[in-house]
């Protein structure tokens, strides 16, 4: 188990069940086996107390079992997504039950190396990863009993600097986006006397790479030119040490209101240039012993989390991206420093190259005044009595309603109050079930039942294509039982089907909301979709797919509702942002620029508006147990349906409007949140930041 744990990481970028075989038995003593003719036979979870055991075998066998296809269709060199539908949650079950058949040593290096794993492309690779492991055991980890449910915001709170020297790294290359107001060029000349090699990078679309007066110029949003900027800059200079973030800083925040596509670009400019960068940097810094990536945001010093007008969005997902990167990437230091644009430039820069040179490992410093401030959550219960009252005449709007979280919110608003529910999702409200699976109500036989079909149509049939067709199948059945439930609990309810990016669909859809109702009391903003991929392997694609889902709706939510009547707007945002997370650094932007509209909404409307940091849901089909045994692994507590539904409900009804976000669910910021009260009184010397 040991050895099988330590190469957890090749495992998971196999791409076919071959290479996964593979690598497992180079290291576990036995010979791959080709795939059997079919399935084997079902047995039970052994644990081997010697390492020759027949690896191919025991994987194939978990596969057939935890997919539910013959062994036969299972080719080990076919992609684990892509050929057999084996999605990141499918993966870890099959990862989790192998690791359980292996001996205590085993166990022990598979879970070293599971992130490795969970990114293999085939099978083969996984065993080809998990045979090079060997490591000893550590004890396993116990699930803590689980809390009631706490609700915390974010606390500025005061984080002296220990005077120290300037620490430069000689020779270290230093690349720094241009913010062409100052700040970014003094910071070069600071790096440069401190002996460092520092490049400025100007974003200018449209004509390629240009170097000229020390400073190299293209389309920083293009992660093609970002990756022809850092090849130029090592072979003149060297591998990259350092990345300084200030392309943020400058003026274009009039973007935000110069419609959807001004917006998209703004988002861009200020995000997928530092995914681009940091994902183009990633070997040399991580690699350097001194690797640095640092961004600057301009939201006041105090970190933006009270309301307030003028800030831009993206500077919270700057912010939350570096959380998630300060996880991903060991041994780089990685920090946010916030600052008071209004500081007099001279100061801005004496303050920035302090900061920056200091060494200081704090992950998150503001800098306000003549004071320097760090980031901590502050437990916050909801205390006193009722501020608004949800009730029957009400009209709420929620995306992503006929599904998961806010359906569940839906549901109890539905039996509790009885309003309008309007739903929007992305799949179209479909028609009745097909007679041979509306009475299968097992998942097993339904996918069998899927597949048998398929294969009935004649032409080779793949377990990727089954899957697809089953979920499909599944998320069609949800849909429709939602809408039953919701008005068999009394609400008038409408689905609509649209892509909550879409500029059209999105005003068709409120300008019919208020012409057929002459109001819009609440909305529920769930929509997001989420490709979990450590930042080495996330494609500009699927970077944009996840943040543009969150940003650009939310961009659309603030053009298109009518604040004068809005009771509540719920950005249902993801705890993800507030703390980070490993593989989802694009999610922690995402929800990150959701959070930053939270903040500017609620200095700006007079209704309550809030994003909710959600930790995990224990919800039916959105976790597995094993998924659950991992978050509980790491000390994250799964939420409750009820509690998070009731949790919603009393936001709507209780919430304060000085709280523009807040994050629910028990994890290990439990063991550094401060008291209540902290973010209003800017207490002093609370320990470190997060």
């Amino acid at each position: 188990q040991a050895a099988v744990q330590a190469i957890m990481d090749k495992l998971t970028s196999a791409r076919t069940l071959k290479e996964i075989i593979e690598r497992l038995t180079a290291v576990l003593g036995s010979a791959p086996a080709p795939a059997p003719a079919a399935a084997p036979a079902a047995a039970a979870p052994v644990r081997h107390s010697s390492t020759q055991f027949d690896a191919a075998t025991e994987l194939l066998q978990i596969a057939a079992e935890r997919t539910g296809y013959p062994a036969d269709m299972l080719d080990l060199n076919s992609g684990i997504e892509s050929d057999l539908g084996i999605d990141s949650i499918k993966r870890v079950e099959i990862l989790s039950e192998f690791q359980k058949r292996c001996s205590p040593d085993q166990q022990v290096g598979i879970q070293g190396v599971m992130d490795k794993l969970t990114s293999a492309r085939t099978l083969r690779e996984v065993i080809d990863r998990i045979t090079e492991a060997v490591r000893p055991a550590v004890p396993a980890v116990e699930a803590p009993a689980s809390p009631s449910l706490p609700r915390f915001r974010m606390a500025p709170v005061e984080r002296p600097l220990q005077k120290t020297n300037p620490r430069y790294v000689a020779g270290r290359v230093c690349l720094i986006t241009d913010d062409e107001t100052g700040l970014a060029a003094g910071l070069a000349e600071e790096r440069q006397r401190g002996g460092e090699q520092a490049v400025l990078l100007r974003h200018a679309p449209g004509n390629g790479v240009i170097e000229a007066e020390g400073a190299l110029s293209g389309d920083l949003t293009d992660a093609t030119v970002i990756q022809t900027i850092v090849d130029k800059v090592r072979a003149k200079y060297g591998p990259l040490g350092a990345i300084f973030h200030l392309l943020p800083l400058r003026a274009g925040y009039h973007a935000i209101n110069d419609g959807l596509p001004a917006w998209r670009d703004h988002v861009r400019q200020d995000v997928r240039s530092l995914y681009a960068l940091a994902r183009a940097g990633e070997t040399d810094l991580k690699q350097s012993g001194h690797g640095l990536v640092a961004v600057v945001t301009a939201r006041g010093g105090s970190f933006g989390y009270e309301p307030v007008s003028g800030l831009a969005p993206t500077h919270h997902g700057i912010a939350d991206f570096i959380k998630t990167l300060a996880l991903e990437f060991t041994g780089v230091q990685c920090k946010v420093v916030d600052i008071d644009p209004t500081d007099p430039q001279a100061i801005l820069r004496r303050k920035l190259a302090d900061e920056l040179a200091s060494g200081d490992d704090t992950l998150q410093v503001g800098l306000p005044g003549d004071r320097r401030l760090t980031i901590l959550p502050e437990r916050a219960p909801v205390n006193g009595g009722p501020v608004r009252a949800i009730a029957k005449d009400w009209v709420v709007l929620l995306t992503g309603g006929a599904r998961g979280i806010t359906a569940a919110v839906a549901q109890k608003m539905a039996e509790r109050y009885q309003p309008t529910l309007i739903l929007a999702g992305a799949s179209p409200l479909p028609p009745d079930e097909p007679a041979e699976f509306a009475a299968l109500t097992d998942r097993t036989a339904l996918k069998s039942a899927v597949m048998q079909k398929m294969k009935a149509g004649g032409g080779p049939v793949k377990p990727a294509d089954v899957e697809a067709a089953f979920q499909r199948l599944m998320k069609a059945r949800e849909i429709r039982q939602t809408v039953q439930s919701l008005r068999d609990a009394g609400s008038r309810v409408v689905y609509h089907s649209l892509d909550v990016r879409d500029e059209a669909a999105m005003k068709a859809l409120i300008e019919r909301i208020y012409a057929d109702y002459g109001r819009l009391d609440a909305v529920i903003h769930g929509a997001g979709i989420i490709e979990d991929k450590l930042l080495k392997d996330k494609t500009p694609e699927s970077f944009d797919r996840v943040v543009h889902t969150k940003t650009d709706s939310s961009w659309l939510l603030s053009r298109l509702l009518r604040p004068e009547g809005l009771q509540c707007l719920i950005f249902m945002s993801s705890i993800t942002a507030a703390f980070g997370n490993r593989a989802q650094a694009d999610y922690a932007i995402a929800n990150g620029v959701m959070n930053g509209y939270a903040v500017k909404l609620a200095a700006e409307w007079p209704g309550r508006v809030v994003a909710m940091n959600w930790g995990p849901w224990d919800q039916q089909g959105m976790v597995t147990d094993e998924v659950r045994r991992q978050f509980l692994s790491r000390g994250i507590h799964m939420i409750p349906i009820d509690d998070g539904v009731e949790a919603v409900l009393r936001e709507i009804e209780r919430g304060h409007a000085s709280d523009a976000v807040v994050a629910f669910g028990a994890g290990p910021w439990d063991g550094i949140a401060v008291p209540d009260g902290t973010s209003r009184a800017h207490s002093s010397n609370l320990g470190a930041a997060v």
